[in-house]
């Protein structure tokens, strides 16, 4: 299986693979997850479990992304269409934003 799908994600974190095998220390409770994914027949291994797990992250952040994006279309078209008032030289989009920083 290909590392494609979050090696974006790791990227967007300043992350990169440096090398095939890699080892990391897991909490007990990460173990027994990963233990009971492969006794449940659906992966074959350890990297199965952690390859699968982290590009469902990746997805999710995607997912995440665009749906924040909507989210601020949907705030703008809603103060074009209803008139907001702001002050001259303020944008929606950067109120928006500087809510985000809280």
């Amino acid at each position: 299986m290909s590392n494609r799908p979050y090696t974006a994600y790791l990227a967007r974190r300043g992350l990169q693979i440096m090398r095939d095998a890699v080892t990391i220390a897991l909490k007990p409770e990460q173990e027994r997850i990963i233990q009971e994914q492969m006794a449940s027949g659906r992966f074959q291994s350890v990297e199965e479990v952690v390859d699968t797990a982290l590009s469902t992250l990746a997805h999710q952040e995607d997912e995440q992304l665009k749906s924040g994006d909507e989210a601020l279309r949907r705030m703008i078209d809603f103060a074009e269409t209803q008139s907001v008032k702001l002050p001259p030289g303020e944008k929606v989009k950067d109120f928006v934003h500087e809510g985000h920083r809280y």
